[in-house]
């Protein structure tokens, strides 16, 4: 005890039992206070952190509950219940671990029920670990090896620069039809000016001048629009593919992150029985329906030893077509619903 004191009246004493007790159960010293019952954050410097603040609590033997914790939960708000509807919410709860005297966070996810005139027996939670391990297998649904990853952004480059060239024309007959119909407009006021038609026949006949050049300025807009934005979207689609597992097993990714990826999925997700389900985006059907095939040619194709250069070569090449067959088909799907 001699080595904790404290002044008093100019002399230094040492630390009583008690007085030691309350320095260790203090939350002043990880930079937090208590107010009103509420922890806030203070503008002081912490001494230890709240991790070494909870193991002290469990070396004293004070086996409460830690102190509430806000928690960040990735996938409320995008899970409903697929026998009521209501949204899945989650709860994250801290569980003292005796073995090792440490606390470790659980989070469960489970349907509100909140549609009183549903009778919903979707009772059962579900751990954001075994959350975690379908969403998981979705991704590895999608996944893509790097080679047809280089075959699908090579094959969009070389698109981009065919599409360019056509909408060139496309771009052209729109402004033309713009420049047409502001002259229309011009030459009906100048019309009006000279008595050439009554103010009735003017208002009429702009009013459709004008609805004209809007809907021919839409147009022009739209196919700029797309030429700048199809590339960019379709390359980011085969990169997440490529890469959506990668980023979702990392310790590290933010919940927003894994969010992100889960949305990027698809679409209409829901619990069943504790079964997620995803409605998956359209752009996945060719990657589904060609992409595991190819890649299973691929492979037996590289574990070939009896084949020439030559040989090789054609085969890679027709697998290679075949691919960039199913990324045309995602191509012109995002150009014809303007999202993918």
């Amino acid at each position: 005890m001699g080595s904790y004191c404290k002044i008093f009246k100019s002399k230094v004493v040492p630390f009583g039992r008690s007085s030691i007790y309350r320095v260790f159960t203090n939350l002043f010293y990880t930079g937090t206070f208590v107010w009103d019952g509420k922890e806030y954050k203070g503008n002081h410097n912490p001494m230890i952190t709240l991790e070494e603040y909870d193991r002290v609590q469990v070396l004293l033997g004070k086996y409460g509950k830690p102190r509430p914790s806000k928690h960040v939960h990735a996938y409320t708000g995008e899970i409903t219940c697929g026998e009521c509807g209501c949204m899945h919410t989650a709860v994250t709860k801290n569980k003292l671990i005796l073995s090792t005297g440490e606390y470790k966070s659980f989070t469960y996810y489970y349907c509100t029920r909140k549609k009183k005139s549903i009778q919903c027996s979707q009772k059962k939670t579900l751990t954001e670990s075994a959350l975690e391990k379908q969403i998981l297998k979705f991704v590895e649904g999608c996944e893509i090896h790097p080679q047809f990853l280089t075959w699908a952004l090579d094959y969009l480059k070389e698109r981009n620069v065919v599409e360019i060239q056509d909408s060139l024309e496309v771009k052209k007959s729109n402004q033309k039809l713009c420049d047409d119909t502001q002259r229309e407009l011009d030459n009906l006021t100048k019309m009006l000016y000279k008595e050439l038609i009554d103010e009735q026949g003017f208002i009429k006949e702009r009013d459709i001048l004008r609805a004209k050049l809007a809907k021919s300025k839409d147009q022009l807009a739209e196919s700029e629009d797309r030429e700048e934005k199809w590339l960019e979207l379709t390359e980011k689609t085969f990169k997440f593919a490529a890469y959506a597992k990668k980023h979702f097993v990392n310790p590290e990714s933010p919940p927003e992150h894994k969010k992100a990826i889960l949305l990027g999925l698809g679409w209409n997700h829901t619990i069943t029985d504790q079964i997620l389900t995803i409605s998956k985006h359209k752009w996945l059907e060719p990657i589904e329906s060609n992409y595991f095939q190819l890649k299973s040619d691929l492979e037996r194709l590289e574990l070939e030893e009896t084949l020439d250069t030559t040989g090789r070569s054609e085969r890679t090449d027709a697998i290679r077509l075949d691919w960039c067959a199913a990324v045309e088909t995602i191509r012109t799907s995002y150009l014809s619903q303007g999202s993918l």
